[in-house]
């Protein structure tokens, strides 16, 4: 079971790692303000939010495995570094799905880490490694910074800053049977028109 848990406490680092790759192979910088955005948002947790958690003092049931990943000060058995990464990461995503007015075509990403957070939420709540009170405010409070964080980064107006590309005014074609393709044409992210073109 431990390494159930050890899986999933890792998923929430694969995540930013994976971004901050694509940031690199793209040479953008959307990985970047999103890192600086998790940081800011991680300490500002740990020292606004702490106040308001119940203390834990030494969980009577506690896993070893619950203090594998924590930051001194910013996570510890209070604030899941988990839970605070996937919370920040769906709300930010969720925010530039938005902005692009793209949320059904990509809605199968906020899917999947929902699901990685709920499963997280079990597996610490099983291991006894959070109180779930301060779970929910952990949640809450990082996906408020997450959206916010979208909306300070949106202001930027930094050329290709939000993740996700924009359909406006571009073709989305992929390819059908045999020698035909399917396109669809957007104006202003909306779709204006489908065809089928043969080749």
């Amino acid at each position: 079971m431990n390494n159930f848990v050890l899986y999933f406490r890792l998923a929430s680092f694969i995540l930013p790692s994976y971004l901050v790759f694509s940031s690199v192979y793209y040479n953008d910088v959307k990985a970047y303000l999103y890192l600086l955005g998790l940081m800011v948002a991680s300490v500002l947790a740990g020292l606004l939010v702490s106040g308001f958690l119940f203390k834990s003092g030494e969980l009577s049931n506690q896993n070893a495995i619950c203090n594998l990943f924590t930051i001194n000060g910013i996570s510890s058995n209070n604030m899941s570094l988990s839970t605070m990464i996937l919370s920040f990461s769906i709300a930010y995503l969720y925010y530039c799905m938005k902005k692009i007015n793209a949320t059904s075509e990509y809605i199968h990403v906020l899917v999947a880490l929902a699901i990685v957070l709920l499963v997280d939420t079990a597996l610490n709540i099983y291991t006894g490694c959070i109180i779930f009170g301060n779970h929910l405010i952990t949640v809450g409070s990082l996906a408020l910074f997450g959206y916010i964080w979208g909306y300070c980064v949106d202001q930027l107006k930094i050329k290709n800053s939000l993740f996700f590309d924009h359909p406006s005014n571009r073709e989305k074609c992929k390819p059908g049977s045999g020698k035909r393709y399917r396109c669809a044409h957007f104006k202003k992210g909306k779709q204006v028109r489908f065809n089928t073109s043969v080749q």
